[in-house]
């Protein structure tokens, strides 16, 4: 596997992102969270904090991941954090670096970021394209 660069996969539930995008992302949501939430402190390798995705983090923004081709891919809060307990939740985006140095600026794009979108490739024009799709819609 390459030692850096971005690959999406859809068999990795959480993201993992190259060091220094981890630290600015975990640093930004620490400080967003810092006077509303309780960090959780069961998960020391993780960002994780005592509360409900859906209730109290109505409003949160919405991150976005811009690929070279042009390509965006936007996560909403349940795309960027899950419940590990009835009042816990953690960010489902860490850093590569837990890997090892060799991985630390490779970024892994799981499948929790890819829900909600038909990802596209052409592999002849090297693009990649992200369509948000309404699964709901689709369930008869």
């Amino acid at each position: 596997m390459a030692d850096d660069g971005v690959v999406l996969d859809s068999g990795t539930a959480y993201t993992w992102l190259a060091q220094d995008a981890y630290e600015v992302l975990s640093e930004e949501v620490q400080s967003l969270f810092k006077e509303m939430l309780q960090r959780h402190k069961g998960m020391p390798n993780q960002l994780c904090y005592i509360g409900s995705v859906r209730e109290d983090l109505s409003g949160f923004p919405a991150v976005t991941f811009h690929f070279a081709s042009g390509a965006q891919l936007v996560l909403d809060t349940l795309s960027m954090f899950l419940h590990i307990a009835p009042r816990v939740f953690c960010l489902a985006i860490g850093s590569s670096a837990v890997n090892g140095d060799s991985s630390k600026n490779l970024s892994v794009i799981g499948m929790m970021a890819q829900q909600n979108y038909n990802v596209g490739y052409d592999i002849g024009r090297k693009k990649l394209y992200f369509q948000r799709i309404d699964c709901e819609l689709l369930e008869d």
